[in-house]
């Protein structure tokens, strides 16, 4: 549900942009610091995150009923299919006297697990997190050459590096 909201990054960039030319001249000709900025850039990274992510947050509730319900349901059913198949394969409650090998029963059973572990992976949000970060940083990188009113370049790459390393 939540794949697309990635792909607002370009819309984010373009009004990102928009502000760091507002904070650069403000910062060139009117002589305001970088340092007095800091929370109204946080605070816009929190109200982009907010705005592109945040009317997701309204199916959480749902989605987690939804995942404790199914995950019951599956646990149940689970369950009787396990008992049914030890008692068909291991202790030989076979009536029809079936050769185990090439059973789909055996199928049956890893598509059960399977499908389990797709529900036990929900997640309560509806979006991955990594969306979060690339629409935090499609806010934040557009910013990023407000730094060198602060630092030299030089030492903005040391601590790039020294950060990925």
């Amino acid at each position: 549900m939540g794949d697309g909201q990635r792909f607002f990054w370009s819309i984010i960039v373009a009004y990102s942009v928009a502000a760091a030319g507002i904070l650069g001249n403000e910062i060139l000709f009117a002589g305001v610091s970088l340092k007095r900025y800091e929370f109204a850039l946080a605070g816009y990274v929190a109200v982009v995150l907010f705005v592109f992510l945040g009317p997701l947050l309204m199916f959480t509730p749902r989605m987690i009923k939804a995942k404790l319900e199914s995950l019951h349901d599956y646990a149940a059913f689970a369950v009787t299919h396990n008992l049914m198949f030890h008692g068909k394969w291991v202790q030989g409650d076979n009536p029809k006297g079936e050769p185990a090998l090439g059973t789909p029963d055996i199928s049956s059973l890893a598509d059960l697990g399977n499908a389990y572990e797709v529900l036990d992976r929900m997640r309560p949000i509806p979006f991955d997190p990594s969306d979060a970060v690339i629409l935090a940083l499609a806010a934040v990188v557009p910013m990023a050459p407000l730094l060198l009113t602060v630092m030299p370049l030089g030492q903005i790459i040391d601590l790039v590096s020294k950060t990925l390393i």
